[in-house]
């Protein structure tokens, strides 16, 4: 279906690239990867788009224009446009389908960096990337580039006013060098004002790294020995005080950033000052080397702002707690693989988050076949586990995303996780339905089946399973944890649980992300219960926060779901 009302608009193209000339630090840009041959392009080319608004298609108007031996794609059949942080892909012909990642798209989508566009079933197609970190600023391309790419972008569906366009372009960068001779002296006051924030903020980070230590040592001594008053007395001493410098931090911090968003403002490019975030008393750096491209089954993650060490309200926590998205199920037998044809709409999975460094939420969330029968309101659960038992391998592709923006997203698959399957047990089944599936490679058929009538075994959550999933070194940072209190609180304690609380938006996380505070019933080795129930699937894999004598919240614990009728909790000492 055609979007209609669709208008290509002059702030889209040139309002868009008279920015992208004047203020590339401002702004962003995505490529475009060709992978086919054609008239315009050749396969393996990169085109960079350094403007909001761009159509694909065969007539001369558009920016990404296909040759008439492309005869499925239509004159205007498609376009690409800036919403906000975002970028989406508008399907605009009347007659031939517009796809991605193989699938054709009704209307609107919203683009993730890796994604693939074609243009008909059997047309053109194209890598949609994002890039990373300062590369990813319009300012990191030359001028004489960016010239060259605002006058085949922004001017090419306007091809009467061009010599118009063009005088005045002159005019403005003839006016822009005087304007700039002034412009560089305010950029050594405020690189003077940066350069003394950075110092303080060296000195701040020093005694920060020393009074962590003091308290990993301090929680270290308390977990050993519960009834050491002594070391408690220090623990709290010594935590008040980190939260004194961690005010200190960011005050300072908030002072550097206010002078460097005023150099963004004027244009400068500030490539020598670079400003740590907030680390967290239990931050851990992530390694380089578990970060790769997910569709080798490995981790695909954005650089994200470590969380303020133990801050007073959950809600400063938000940008590190995170609602799971299954965006790809694969079975895999015999060395075939296919898609089941599981909605994934209707595969919803609940909360993660953050801590030292590490993704931890519910096993229920990674492996959800072992819980189908908690879940039985959920059939695809079941259907996977009939998969599990007849000998299947279940790949679940995730993506992860805070309110940080649908522009940052974790990606990793449920192979990547550290799970300990100790406690099941094996539960012989009756496979419900007939497992079938045809499929067709290299032009040879294939078809799997099962019968109906034969039974299997298939592994099963039971009282002693590990009910927790952790995934180590995703990202730096996290939110700060108290693993002593987790074995230590007494029944009565009030926690509090933050998660997502439904089927979310994306791109409106803030309206779904929710609270809620309960006391706890009772703590008994690795497992905490609490004596109200919350039935909302949303909020299993949610983080715990306990409130220390300070104020600060911490994390005790993890919750893993409703079994029976009580919610239940793993203390965060059992997650080490």
């Amino acid at each position: 279906m055609a979007t209609e009302n669709y208008k290509r608009t002059v702030s889209g193209t040139v309002g868009a690239g008279v920015g992208a000339l004047f203020n590339g630090g401002g702004r962003t840009y995505y490529i475009l990867e060709h992978k086919t041959n054609s008239k315009y392009h050749k396969a393996g080319e990169s085109q960079k788009i350094i403007i909001d608004q761009v159509e694909l298609g065969r007539d001369a108007g558009c920016q990404v224009r296909f040759d008439e031996s492309f005869d499925t794609v239509s004159r205007h059949h498609a376009s690409i446009e800036r919403d906000g942080d975002n970028w989406k892909l508008i399907h605009l012909s009347q007659s031939n389908p517009t796809l991605v990642n193989g699938r054709p798209i009704q209307g609107t989508y919203y683009l993730q960096s890796g994604d693939e566009i074609q243009l008909a079933s059997n047309g053109p197609r194209l890598g949609f990337i994002v890039p990373q970190g300062k590369q990813a600023l319009t300012s990191s391309i030359g001028l004489t580039e960016r010239m060259s790419l605002f006058r085949q972008q922004a001017l090419r569906p306007y091809r009467r006013a061009i010599w118009i366009l063009t005088a005045l372009l002159i005019a403005a960068i003839v006016g822009f060098g005087a304007w700039n001779y002034k412009l560089s002296l305010d950029n050594q006051t405020l690189q003077k004002q940066m350069m003394a924030y950075q110092e303080q903020l060296d000195s701040l980070a020093q005694v920060k790294t020393q009074l962590e230590g003091e308290e990993a040592a301090l929680q270290q001594q308390v977990l050993a020995d519960p009834t050491n008053e002594a070391a408690k007395a220090q623990l709290a001493a010594v935590q008040q005080n980190l939260q004194s410098v961690n005010s200190q931090y960011v005050a300072t911090q908030q002072n550097y950033r206010s002078v460097k968003q005023k150099a963004i403002d004027y244009g400068f490019d500030d490539e020598t000052d670079e400003v740590d975030e907030v680390k967290s008393s239990e931050s851990a750096p992530a390694s380089t080397n578990d970060v790769e491209e997910v569709e080798e089954d490995n981790i695909e993650a954005e650089e994200a702002p470590a969380a303020p060490s133990a801050a007073t309200d959950v809600r400063d926590y938000y940008n590190d707690i995170y609602t799971l998205k299954i965006r790809r199920i694969t079975i895999e037998k015999d060395g075939k693989s296919w898609d089941p044809g599981i909605a994934l709409s209707s595969a919803v999975c609940g909360t993660g988050f953050i801590m030292n460094g590490a993704f931890l939420t519910a096993r229920s969330n990674i492996e959800p076949w072992v819980f189908f029968g908690v879940y039985d309101d959920q059939p695809w659960r079941r259907e996977l586990a009939e998969y599990v038992a007849a000998g299947c391998n279940v790949i679940l592709d995730f993506e992860a995303y805070s309110t940080m923006g649908a522009s940052h997203p974790l990606r990793f698959s449920n192979k990547q996780f550290n799970i300990n399957s100790s406690g099941d047990r094996l539960e012989v089944v009756e496979i419900r339905k007939e497992i079938r599936h045809r499929f067709e490679l290299e032009g040879i058929r294939f078809e799997y089946k099962k019968s109906a009538r034969e039974t299997y075994t298939v592994p099963v959550y039971t009282a002693q399973s590990r009910t927790y999933a952790k995934l180590a070194g995703i990202r730096s940072g996290g939110i700060p944890i108290n693993a002593a209190a987790s074995t230590t609180l007494a029944g009565g304690k009030e926690v509090t649980v933050a998660g997502y609380s439904g089927n979310t938006n994306i791109h409106n996380l803030a309206s779904s992300i929710k609270y809620f505070t309960s006391n706890l019933s009772r703590v008994a080795g690795n497992d905490i219960s609490l004596q109200s129930a919350n039935k909302n699937w949303g909020f299993v894999g949610s983080p715990a926060f306990y409130q220390e004598t300070d104020g600060s919240l911490r994390v005790i614990g993890v919750m893993v779901g409703n079994f029976g009728s009580e919610d239940h909790i793993i203390p965060i000492a059992a997650c080490q």
